[in-house]
């Protein structure tokens, strides 16, 4: 008991302390635990809408895509049509349905990828492929896309105009191009630095380069 008594304090702080650990390993445990469960609730949610269809569309635009025998920027279908991917995404482009739609869902899911809520690897074993090429394709837009290119002309015409004019000028037109209002924001900001991380992660290839 004299030990005891003698070093109380110090055994009251070791038994607080195994019971932070202990508490924090918990917290931990169920935290991962809680990731996991809802990284298989989102993929569930993403299988309900990416059907074998959009599946099947995302190979034909990824060969059309070839990077070995076509313009990075071009689409070059077997049945010998051919589009720019600056009209990719707009009315009667290929990309104006399922690949749209395919988008729409990975963009709602990287809210959460971005908020670290899910377990990515899972995500990116399932969709890896299929996002990584998608995000070549909403980068290109966001950055020097035809809203870009309307910019950019806006701005040059107006060098000549007064610095008010100017001003507001480029207020207008950053309205115009404004990222938040993509179908692929959140998702291009998730992109912006999974692809690079996850470039080793292993991925379900729905498709090969030929």
């Amino acid at each position: 008991m004299t030990f005891i008594t003698d070093n109380k304090d110090v055994i009251l702080i070791a038994l607080a302390a195994i019971g932070l650990f202990m508490t924090l390993r918990t917290f931990s445990f169920n935290l991962q635990q809680r990731k996991i469960e809802n990284t298989f609730k989102t993929l569930e949610f993403m299988r309900q809408h990416i059907k074998a269809e959009q599946i099947k569309t995302f190979i034909e635009v990824f060969h059309a895509n070839n990077p070995l025998g076509v313009p990075k920027l071009e689409f070059h279908y077997s049945d010998g049509r051919k589009e720019h991917l600056d009209d990719f995404f707009s009315e009667g482009g290929r990309g104006n349905g399922d690949i749209h739609n395919m988008i729409e869902i990975f963009n709602l899911v990287s809210i959460n990828l971005l908020k670290k809520e899910l377990k990515e690897e899972l995500i990116w074993y399932e969709y890896g492929q299929i996002m990584n090429k998608c995000y070549e394709w909403t980068h290109y837009l966001e950055t020097e896309g035809p809203g870009r290119q309307f910019y950019n002309k806006g701005i040059a015409h107006s060098k000549d105009d007064s610095w008010i004019e100017r001003i507001k000028t480029k207020r207008f037109l950053r309205a115009y191009i404004d990222p938040k209002l993509s179908f692929s924001y959140h998702f291009n900001r998730y992109m912006k630095n999974a692809s690079k991380r996850n470039s080793r992660t292993p991925t379900k290839f729905y498709t090969y380069v030929e």
